[in-house]
C-alpha cells in the first residue's frame, strides 16, 4: 500500500511483481530483478532461507558480494531507469540484509511500514504463500520479532528513516505519508492516492 502510493507520487520502481487474486489485487510493488538476483542471492550465500522465513541471518553472517553495487545499477539500467528521479525498492527481506544496502547507499531514506504484531501474525496465517511455511502462530510471532529486532538496529543507526503505521492510512490520515513524499522530493497526488488506498482489502 505504501509502496504503491510512493509510486503514484513519482518514485521509480521498475518491473514489479504484479497483483491479482484476492490476497493482493493492487500489486506487490517489489522489483522482480532486484528481489530475485540480489536479495535472494545475499540470503542464499549467507546460508539462510532465500525466502526470509525458515532461517534468518544475523548481520555478522551477511556475505560480501563482490560487485554488488555494479550489479544493482546494471539491473536498474537494464530496466530503463534514467537516474533522473528517486528510485525505490520495496522488499520485506531488506529488513534482514539492510547493512549490505546501507554500505552502498548511505544517503538512502528507509521507510519502515508498521502494524500491530497480532495483525502480522493473522496475515501470515491467512495468506497462502505464507501459511505454506507454517500454520503455527508461535512460529510467526518469533519470526516477526526477529524482523523487528533487526529494524530496531536500523533505527538506532545513523541512517535516515521514517516509520509509518498503516492503520491511519486506511482511516484516511495521510499526514505521515505526505511528509515522506515531501522529504523524498516527490509530488503528492492526493486524489490518486486516496483512490488507490482501498479499505475493503484491509481484512487480510
Amino acid at each position: 500500500m505504501v509502496a504503491g502510493a510512493l509510486n503514484i507520487c513519482g518514485a521509480w520502481m521498475g518491473k514489479t511483481v504484479p497483483g491479482g487474486g484476492v490476497e493482493n489485487p493492487k500489486g506487490f510493488f517489489e522489483n522482480i530483478y532486484l528481489r530475485e538476483a540480489i536479495n535472494k542471492k545475499i540470503l542464499a550465500k549467507s546460508g539462510s532461507d532465500p525466502l526470509g522465513v525458515k532461517s534468518l541471518p544475523y548481520f555478522d553472517e551477511l556475505p560480501t558480494i563482490e560487485g554488488l553495487g555494479e550489479s544493482i545499477f546494471g539491473l536498474l539500467k537494464h530496466e530503463g531507469y534514467d537516474f533522473k528521479r528517486p528510485w525505490a525498492f520495496k522488499e520485506p527481506k531488506l529488513s534482514l540484509i539492510w547493512p549490505c544496502f546501507a554500505t552502498l547507499f548511505p544517503n538512502a531514506h528507509w521507510i519502515i511500514v508498521r502494524r500491530p504484531i497480532e495483525q502480522i501474525i493473522s496475515s501470515c496465517l491467512n495468506t497462502s504463500f505464507m501459511k505454506r511455511q507454517s500454520n503455527d502462530p508461535v512460529f510467526w510471532q518469533q519470526w516477526a520479532n526477529a524482523y523487528l529486532e533487526r529494524l530496531d538496529i536500523l533505527k538506532g543507526s545513523e541512517l535516515a528513516w521514517t516509520e509509518i503505521w498503516s492503520q491511519p492510512l486506511i482511516e484516511g490520515d495521510f499526514s505521515t505519508l505526505k511528509q515522506i513524499v515531501s522529504d523524498l522530493e516527490l509530488n503528492w497526488q492526493e486524489d490518486k492516492v486516496e483512490a488507490f488506498i482501498t479499505p475493503e482489502y484491509w481484512h487480510f
